[in-house]
């Protein structure tokens, strides 16, 4: 996807205000000078788009969209498509802080191929997405509190989960596992946070050089999911991006946690591999899982599909 440096920049700076204030009554307009907040009877003459928690509909703008749970976007009909497109795709996780304190943004973010794997049988994965692709995962790293991978994905794919491509800081990496000691071959990425998180049996020490244990519990041998998020919460992280592996998209997927799924669908065929969800056998088509609000995204010769799971 195209995105201008300039939109980006602005994009950024109106996460790290969000950060420092959670959001009032008045409404944040973007001009060329970027985002700033007004009243919504005070709107410049200039303004592009609107974000709003109600919504604000006037003469220029006349219509406003749902972009997460009390989220709404008004734009100007002379705003560049492409643009207006950008917002609805990084604002839901740009204004993550303005939710309600109790509640984390989680959002799967993860490549596949045309007959639905996300990695081969030996559990490799890239790189299925291509460079747009890659581009954009950067982008939702540099505006989350976090990003999470399983243990499997660690190992095989040793990701470094910076934002290394793009304007950004880097967020917190966290990684699902009981093998501490299999983790050591993660690229160290220096002053990047990461934290691993085990079961709260494991009898573990609770701090290993340059990582933090963060015991969680499992319930039937499956990770509480609402008990990890809290735990995050506490240490400051209230936005996430998950990246895989197909056993973590699941775990979080059958808990009810994903708000947004973003699938990235690549021009290819394995014919063998690991599906991206494995869910129990539906009968109709009516059981099946719907995303709402769906929307799709162009990355260079691939289409991604963004939808609400909750």
């Amino acid at each position: 996807m195209n995105l201008s440096e300039t939109l980006w920049r602005q994009i950024l700076a109106l996460r790290s205000a969000a950060r420092a204030d959670q959001g009032d009554q008045t409404v944040l307009c973007l001009t060329d000078a970027g985002f700033q907040y007004y009243e919504p009877n005070s709107l410049p003459a200039d303004a592009q788009a609107v974000v709003s928690r109600t919504p604000l509909t006037t003469a220029a703008m006349p219509a406003a969209r749902l972009l997460d749970s009390g989220l709404y976007l008004s734009t100007s009909p002379s705003l560049d498509r492409t643009r207006e497109h950008a917002l609805r795709l990084y604002l839901p996780i740009a204004l993550a802080d303005w939710r309600p304190q109790s509640e984390t943004l989680v959002l799967v973010h993860m490549a596949q191929s045309l007959d639905g794997r996300v990695a081969t049988v030996a559990g490799h994965s890239q790189w299925i997405g291509n460079t747009e692709n890659l581009h954009h995962a950067h982008r939702l790293r540099a505006l989350v509190d976090g990003v999470l991978v399983g243990g499997n994905t660690a190992r095989c794919d040793k990701p470094r989960l910076d934002v290394r491509h793009v304007d950004g800081d880097n967020p917190a990496r966290i990684i699902l596992s009981n093998h501490v000691s299999d983790l050591t071959c993660l690229p160290r990425v220096e002053g990047m946070r990461t934290l691993i998180v085990c079961s709260d049996d494991e009898g573990l020490p609770s701090e290993r050089g340059d990582f933090e244990l963060v015991r969680c519990k499992r319930v039937g041998g499956i990770l509480d999911v609402s008990a990890l998020l809290e735990h995050l919460q506490d240490l400051g992280i209230r936005s996430l991006l998950v990246e895989g592996g197909p056993k973590t998209f699941q775990t979080f997927q059958q808990a009810g946690a994903i708000d947004w799924l973003q699938v990235h669908i690549a021009p290819m065929l394995f014919g063998s591999g690991n599906p991206l969800l494995d869910l129990p056998q539906i009968t109709t088509v009516d059981d099946a899982i719907a995303l709402r609000d769906t929307f799709y995204t162009v990355m260079g010769d691939a289409v991604m599909m963004t939808g609400r799971l909750r």
